[in-house]
């Protein structure tokens, strides 16, 4: 049995010791509090343990920990990231957000099983949701944040070992579908007003989305005088479901200077700079423009009304590289202007535009050969 002393200290204040036997060592032990109601709740654990204080150690840590709960931990571990830049960390609270609380929130961290996370898994696809938009929430947030709490000691075990993730089905990869120029003039004249420029701009730049509607004026070097017009790339519109803030490009190779035709730079310098806003290409109301408002409001109808169903914004850039390939541009170059983080990324996605290239091959294997 233990018991329970009082004791006042020098300075008037008092401590509650509890006293007891150990069975695991045959020793006299004691431990103080410093409230009465902590030191009564101690005991009545120890003596549930049989004055084991490891016992009954355990048995607290337990009943700590299984007040914590998933949506608890993911906030937790979120908020423990110390190197993620401010987008990504906003991604992560958004996956927590759409993904995981719904499903797994309320679970105590020390009950979550393996089969919680199949059952997330089967959810997660019954929303039709890809497998990587699983695998992202998985790898990003919810099995570091298990780990996380195996390394808190708040559960022995990371369950997401034991679970195997499903596999994308073989699928026909979509075929680069870069425009012809009739195409292309088409697809300008279908284009609202609003965005017409913007429309050439990502063509003739071959820039991403998220790098085109980042950029400021002060990104844009117009004077004909100084030199051949420049456009530096240094940031980029990056993030998710509704939240999305400027951050670095997608790469270090992201960051370049793009030289532009001076008829496209001319256009640029006739559009109105308003005050309220930096941003050179802007929506309707002068603020962000998202991708989003410009398939809404723009390329919708465009496509539509030039007879190009198949076609996405992005295929601009596509085109854009394509046209410049078939002109017989370097592929060096043309992987350096679209930001690619090594020319061989480019080739894999551009190399079937280049017939040329492998007609050359053949040449050069006759003359080689003698033929």
């Amino acid at each position: 049995m233990a018991s329970i002393r009082e004791y006042t200290r020098k300075d008037g204040s008092r401590t509650w010791r509890v006293l007891w036997r150990d069975p695991d060592d045959g020793g006299q032990h004691s431990t103080s509090f410093t409230r009465e109601a902590d030191a009564k709740r101690f005991k009545i654990v120890l003596e549930q343990h049989g004055g084991s204080f490891e016992s009954a150690g355990l048995a607290i840590d337990r009943a700590q920990r299984e007040g914590v709960t998933m949506g608890q931990l993911f906030d937790a571990y979120i908020k423990s990231l110390t190197a993620p830049s401010e987008d990504t960390v906003a991604g992560y609270r958004s996956i927590r957000k759409v993904h995981l609380q719904e499903q797994l929130g309320a679970i105590p961290v020390v009950d979550l099983s393996a089969d919680d996370l199949v059952s997330w898994i089967r959810w997660m696809q019954g929303r039709a949701k890809s497998v990587k938009t699983i695998s992202n929430a998985w790898g990003s947030v919810l099995s570091p944040a298990l780990r996380f709490a195996v390394q808190r000691g708040m559960r022995e075990d990371n369950p997401c070992d034991t679970v195997r993730l499903p596999k994308e089905h073989a699928r026909t990869t979509r075929r680069i579908r870069p425009l012809t120029k009739a195409e292309y003039d088409r697809l300008e004249q279908a284009m609202c007003p609003q965005y017409r420029l913007f429309t050439r701009f990502l063509l003739e730049t071959g820039m991403r989305f998220g790098e085109a509607t980042a950029l400021t004026w002060e990104d844009i070097d117009l004077d004909p005088e100084v030199g051949q017009p420049v456009v530096r790339v240094t940031k980029a519109w990056k993030g998710s479901y509704g939240h999305q803030v400027i951050g670095a490009p997608k790469s270090e190779h992201g960051v370049r200077d793009i030289a532009i035709p001076r008829s496209l730079a001319a256009k640029l310098n006739a559009l109105p700079r308003p005050h309220r806003s930096e941003f050179v290409f802007t929506n309707r109301a002068g603020g962000h423009l998202t991708s989003s408002l410009y398939h809404r409001f723009g390329w919708k109808q465009a496509i539509e009304t030039a007879r190009l169903p198949d076609v996405r914004p992005h295929d601009l850039r596509h085109t854009h590289a394509s046209w410049l390939l078939q002109a017989g541009v370097e592929l060096f170059k043309v992987s350096r202007r679209l930001g690619h983080a090594s020319v061989s990324i480019t080739e894999k996605v551009y190399g079937h535009l280049m017939p040329q290239a492998q007609q050359d091959a053949v040449d050069a294997l006759e003359r080689i050969m003698g033929a």
